[in-house]
């Protein structure tokens, strides 16, 4: 899959099954930590009973992309494993701490640079 056929893909999904996927996939602490919120809203979004906000929602779908750019040639465990490892091109810090801090397209360009090395 392509990063435009993933951008395309994250554009037109249901945010209730991103975050159905995302929970599955990397674990409601790690989505809630990534789009700053608490979990229990990650679990709501998941079962459909609130609609994430606008910017949850664009949050989300950045979770998303960045996501099935890593876990495309990956599994899903590596994908999560490399969110959370240490590393060397954000100084030493998770990449999903830097997304959490506002730098979702820095991470975005990393993992496609990952993925495609």
């Amino acid at each position: 899959m392509t990063s435009r056929d993933i951008s395309a893909a994250a554009a037109v999904a249901a945010p209730n099954a991103i975050a159905i996927e995302l929970r599955e996939a990397l674990g409601a602490d790690l989505v809630a930590r990534m789009t700053r919120v608490e979990n229990e809203l990650v679990d709501q979004w998941a079962a459909g009973g609130q609609a994430p906000s606008a910017q949850d929602k664009q949050t989300l779908r950045a979770v998303f992309e960045i996501y099935k750019t890593l876990a495309g040639p990956q599994t899903p465990k590596l994908a999560r494993a490399w969110l959370l490892g240490l590393n060397p091109d954000f100084e030493r810090r998770q990449p999903a701490e830097v997304f959490a801090s506002g730098q979702a397209r820095d991470v975005l360009l990393k993992a496609e640079n990952y993925v495609n090395s």
